[in-house]
């Protein structure tokens, strides 16, 4: 399934290049690092949000609370380091993991 989350390059060179896992094929995530896909969000109403990403031309509607969670992961790194850095700007690391592990489970 494509999401707006990308598990790394699908060329291993240039993967290990930027110190990414290599993915294959059409894998779009990676269990131990991954990033989102840049996306455009859109309001939906009560409080909702359509995130929209080019690259996979895939679609998601997410709680609208979430959405600067999705674009804080805009580098490689575990669902912890995303909770540190989000954590550090956003809200409690508890919580920045339920969230990012929604939006993973959810293939966002």
């Amino acid at each position: 399934m494509d999401s707006v989350i990308d598990g790394g390059s699908g060329d291993p060179a240039l993967a290990a290049a930027r110190g990414e896992p290599a993915v294959s094929g059409r894998c779009s995530f990676a269990p131990d690092r991954f990033r989102s896909l840049p996306i455009f969000s859109f309001p939906a109403g009560n409080k909702k949000a359509i995130v929209y990403s080019r690259a996979t031309r895939n679609a998601r509607l997410i709680d609208a609370s979430l959405v600067p969670v999705l674009q804080a992961c805009d580098e490689f790194k575990s669902v912890h380091g995303h909770a540190r850095h989000i954590a550090s700007r956003l809200t409690s690391p508890d919580r920045v993991c339920a969230q990012l592990q929604y939006l993973i489970d959810a293939a966002c």
